[in-house]
């Protein structure tokens, strides 16, 4: 299927089942997002491992996509970071393509051969609530996995105000302290 799975669990499994002895057949297409945790191949049985597809695909694939910070402010900048890996031989040139909310936007990364890159997109939220979006690769031979969703809650910004008889440049007062720590940036 076009589902994760765990191939190292699945391979135990079999080897369990066999009771350590005899030929496990495998037919995967070895996508790197299943495949990189299995770091070898069980002892006892012998594995034999058959690609399904003829030849190499062509294929890149959003592994990730997360935003910093995870719980965004209205109207604060956040960044929105996209992670492709690029399954071929060959470099690629990417547009990758953000919809969050209201905001569309695009970049363009070039992404090495069997290595990953990250497209960023710089946004910021204009009312509360929750917000649900998508990134998406252009198309490829495995279009399966060109894209990935995302949902967040932006919210109000918590309004402070600190008083206090120290110096602001005090870098040694508990109010310069507590005053970064309110607003960090």
């Amino acid at each position: 299927t076009y589902e994760a799975g765990d191939p190292a669990a699945a391979l135990a499994a079999a080897v369990k089942m066999l009771g350590g002895a005899g030929v496990v057949y495998v037919f995967s297409d070895f996508q790197r997002t299943d495949w990189g945790a299995a770091k070898e191949l069980p002892a006892g049985c012998e594995v034999k491992l058959r690609p399904i597809a003829a030849s190499r695909m062509d294929n890149v694939a959003i592994t990730g996509l997360k935003l910093a910070p995870e719980d965004p402010v209205i109207g604060e900048s956040a960044e929105a970071l996209c992670t492709l890996f690029n399954c071929s031989a060959t470099p690629r040139r990417e547009t990758v393509r953000l919809e969050l909310g209201d905001s569309t936007q695009e970049a363009q990364i070039t992404v090495p051969p069997f290595a990953s890159a990250n497209a960023s997109f710089n946004i910021r939220f204009s009312k509360p609530g929750f917000v649900t979006g998508k990134a998406s690769a252009g198309s490829d031979d495995f279009s399966e996995d060109n894209t990935r969703y995302i949902a967040v809650e932006a919210r109000k910004s918590l309004q402070v105000l600190l008083i206090n008889d120290a110096d602001a440049q005090d870098a040694k007062s508990g109010a310069w302290y507590l005053a970064r720590a309110i607003v960090p940036s």
